[in-house]
């Protein structure tokens, strides 16, 4: 298994024996971990929470997110989604559920309110660099490129001991134009590879991503297309049930007991469940 590693790169398994076995296509990618907290999640933390494209309100100040906490209440929203925490983006919305990444596609109307101001503030920051660059370069300028051939310790060392500053570093654009279209083709994806019913047109529709700032996560929604055409729509095979049922059973309360009791008393909670639920369908 290691040799076979070491050339390939993947792990050795005995269905790899079977001669019909396509590791790859056979291989079955979760589309709820995938999507919603991979692809979605990724997409709303890593890049706008952590990279500040969405900020939170000073106490004089309303910035992106209160807008996030506003619109999902504006209107109304189908029973299977999941509302937003409170102070979603928040340290103190802590972390969103598997339901309430589907309600992340009201970003767009987010981006395109704020994105004026987040423009006029990048122009400034901007302007600002340049007037820095400018009295960097006659202050610093000569000195700092005569190091630059001695790429080493040694040449920033030399610069310090010259009291030569590094060059101010130029702004970063907080949110991007046309970065909401590109959400919005993922959403609209992602609406259509969570259809109960899905035709072969919706499926090549939805087909996603480039080489772009790929990811592992974003390599495997590649291969959903082919999942869905070979095993159908993917509430046959996603883990929304067993990821739901898990949240159910971690919602019993219980005695914290351990050598099997825990389990015992789990199985009584949920049998109770299941007895009052049936008892209430036959009273209907």
């Amino acid at each position: 298994r290691d040799k076979s590693f070491k050339e390939s790169g993947t792990r050795w398994f005995e269905f790899a024996r079977l001669p019909h076995f396509d590791a790859v296509r056979m291989t079955v990618v979760d589309p709820m971990h995938n999507l919603l907290i991979g692809v979605i999640k990724n997409h709303w933390y890593a890049t706008w929470i952590v990279g500040h494209a969405l900020r939170s309100k000073t106490s004089r100040v309303s910035c992106e997110l209160d807008l996030a906490h506003k619109h999902p209440n504006s209107f109304k929203m189908p029973a299977f989604v999941g509302r937003p925490a409170k102070q979603v983006g928040e340290p103190a919305g802590r972390g969103l559920s598997t339901d309430t990444y589907k309600s992340l596609g009201t970003i767009p109307i987010i981006w395109h309110a704020s994105l004026p101001a987040a423009m006029k503030e990048y122009d400034g920051a901007t302007a600002s660099f340049e007037k820095r660059m400018a009295a960097w370069e006659s202050r610093h300028g000569a000195t700092y490129r005569a190091n630059i051939p001695i790429e080493s310790q040694a040449a920033i060392a030399s610069n310090r001991s010259k009291n030569v500053a590094e060059p101010p570093k130029p702004p970063e654009v907080r949110m991007n134009p046309g970065e909401d279209r590109i959400f919005l083709k993922l959403t609209t994806a992602t609406k259509i590879y969570m259809q109960y019913e899905i035709t072969n047109q919706e499926i090549t529709r939805a087909e996603l991503y480039g080489p772009e700032k790929m990811k592992p996560k974003h390599h495997y929604v590649v291969h959903l297309p082919a999942q869905i055409r070979d095993y159908g729509p993917v509430y046959g095979f996603w883990c929304f049930l067993g990821e739901r049922l898990n949240k159910i059973l971690k919602s019993f309360k219980s005695n914290n007991w351990g050598g099997g009791q825990l389990e015992v008393s789990m199985i009584r909670e949920w049998g109770r469940d299941v007895q009052l639920h049936e008892t209430v369908c036959g009273l209907g």
